[in-house]
């Protein structure tokens, strides 16, 4: 009888362990998928500013104010996608260390995040597409960065 019981009790915990790999790779599955959503967004509404930027988009002021302030509410969220056990993994191309438990890559999110905020409140004052090259710059340049960085070729 007592072989029995400890036969059902390895049997539970080894089901639970077994569980919890599911669970976490279910959680890592989910996060790769939210930060393609948030990065998708961000790409959906960097396009028409940079469109705008470049005269291949006629200016239209409410339309930049629009897609600034979607990319700093977006870029508040991007470091969320990012928990450990998340990289390194197939279907993204986050490299290892491109974690919200890294300071480097939160130093880089918190770069992209000030530089979105300044096109958000600095979109209120351009007048024309000359005016959003230099707000957009630098957002640019934190995107970048952290894609130099942390993100696979």
């Amino acid at each position: 009888m007592r072989n029995w019981v400890k036969t059902a009790v390895a049997g539970v915990l080894g089901a639970s362990l077994l569980a919890g790999v599911a669970v976490a790779a279910d959680s890592a599955e989910k996060a790769v998928n939210y930060r393609k959503g948030v990065m998708d967004a961000m790409s959906w509404h960097i396009g028409p500013i940079a469109a705008m930027a470049k005269g291949e988009m006629a200016f239209d002021k409410d339309m930049l104010q629009h897609h600034a302030d979607a990319l700093a509410a977006l870029s508040k969220i991007v470091v969320e996608g990012f928990p450990d056990g998340s990289v390194a993994m197939e279907g993204t191309k986050a490299k290892a260390d491109a974690l919200a438990s890294n300071a480097a890559f939160v130093a880089k999110d918190k770069a992209l995040v000030e530089a979105t905020a300044a096109l958000a409140a600095g979109a209120a004052g351009v007048t024309d597409a000359a005016g959003i090259g230099p707000l957009l710059g630098p957002v640019g340049q934190g995107c970048g960065g952290c894609h130099s960085d942390f993100r696979a070729k």
